[in-house]
């Protein structure tokens, strides 16, 4: 049987993961906010465009535990065909992977929006662990690694498992201090977000 590298990101209608966030906002005017919720991500819809190619409507909830109900928080939607998956977070479409899935792979993952070059690349291939599960076949994409600590950190990576889709995020966005500093990597605004996988599967 030949897998389909497609598989690293298996929208179906009806489809849903739930998601652990940890979230830390930094501002210049109020001590680090910090945030621990759940997420759920849903196919509600899915159908085929002009070019034939697949879309799928997402639903976004999310709720503070297990032990509250679910609030809508927004809709994104993914278009994944024989050359690249994207999935437009509100309305930016990024190119979130490239086919085929392959180490060192590279490719802009805003091609298809107006911002400026931004170069994603495959850097791992294999299992992948969370705390409630190993996954075998994965791909590690880094959309973003600059290793500044002086003036603006930029990290994001993203892990897809084969047959189950993103199963984690981390987002590192900090602009530090560079004027009249108090301490040495002062951070002045900015976010750090970890988005862990729990549970999948399909109603």
């Amino acid at each position: 049987m030949v897998r389909s590298d497609q598989e690293y990101i298996p929208y179906t209608k009806g489809s849903y993961q739930i998601y652990s966030i940890d979230e830390t906002q930094y501002s210049t005017s109020a001590d680090p906010l910090e945030r621990q919720y759940e997420l759920m991500v849903m196919v509600v819809d899915s159908f085929l465009n002009a070019e034939n190619d697949y879309v799928y409507v997402l639903h976004r909830s999310t709720r503070d535990d297990a032990s509250k109900s679910w609030v809508y928080l927004d809709t994104w939607s993914a278009t994944i065909n024989s050359l690249r998956a994207v999935v437009s977070e509100k309305t930016l479409p990024l190119v979130k992977i490239s086919f085929p899935a392959s180490v060192g792979r590279k490719w802009d993952g805003n091609a298809f929006n107006t911002q400026e070059k931004d170069e994603y690349k495959i850097i791992t291939k294999g299992p992948h662990t969370t705390p409630t599960d190993t996954f075998e076949d994965c791909i590690t994409v880094e959309q973003e690694d600059n290793k500044d600590f002086i003036v603006f950190l930029d990290k994001r990576t993203e892990v897809y498992a084969r047959y189950v889709g993103l199963v984690y995020r981390e987002v590192v966005n900090l602009h530090y201090c560079t004027v009249n500093c108090t301490e040495l990597q002062q951070i002045e605004y900015g976010i750090m977000y970890t988005q862990t996988l729990k549970e999948h599967g399909v109603q």
